[in-house]
């Protein structure tokens, strides 16, 4: 191969490993922004194309530099090295949707909302306590499931405003899902002092 050749074939490697770079980050950018798999791993596939690219390119240069032809077998199993936490990582992400592991920020988000309305302080509407929460998402969409403790004396209209309304809030923090709360009444001496007073009127629908 001559010398003329072997630089053009560096100039359109670096063309590649531009648009490949650039494309696979927009694409890492869009799946998270739109909690799509598919695109994020995509993105990350076109971003090891990149990788992989610029390493073969600095080998080149670094071999032809210093006249060390080890150079570039040690680059190339960097690259092994790289590329199979790549793929490790894909494969865990894809397991944990298909196997519906509940997702560590969804956890956050939702027990900050719901520890926001506990307790005689809390904002409005009140509630008792809760549990049994239980969430998981495909893609954009997410489902919530949980169970609100509240006053043994207060009606039904009155428990299912407050319980749509959560339902509502929780929605709307997640974007596009379904959440669904459990009424459950309060007993025993731990609902004297815990539980809040009737809920204010007024609350908004849910979806």
């Amino acid at each position: 191969m001559s010398l003329a050749s072997l630089e053009w074939g560096v100039i359109l490697m670096t063309i590649a490993m531009v648009v490949n770079g650039g494309l696979g980050l927009y694409l890492i950018r869009s799946g998270r922004k739109h909690n799509s798999l598919t695109l994020v791993a995509d993105g990350k596939h076109l971003l090891t194309d990149a990788v992989t690219s610029a390493a073969a390119v600095v080998a080149l240069f670094l071999v032809r530099l210093t006249h060390l032809p080890i150079i570039d077998p040690i680059v190339a199993l960097l690259m092994a090295v790289y590329l199979s936490f790549t793929a490790f990582h894909l494969m865990r992400s894809g397991a944990a949707g298909l196997l519906d592991e509940q997702d560590a920020q969804d956890e956050k988000l939702l027990r900050e909302i719901l520890d926001g309305h506990q307790g005689p302080t809390g904002k409005p509407p009140r509630i008792c306590s809760y549990h049994k929460l239980r969430h998981r998402h495909s893609g954009r969409y997410h489902w919530v499931d949980f169970h609100v403790v509240l006053p043994a004396t207060m009606n039904i209209k009155e428990a299912h405003a407050l319980a749509s309304s959560i339902e509502y809030e929780i929605e709307q923090a997640l974007g596009e899902g379904n959440a669904t709360a459990h009424i459950e009444p309060c007993e025993g001496q731990a609902c004297t002092t815990g539980c809040p007073g009737q809920p204010p009127s007024g609350l908004p629908a849910a979806n």
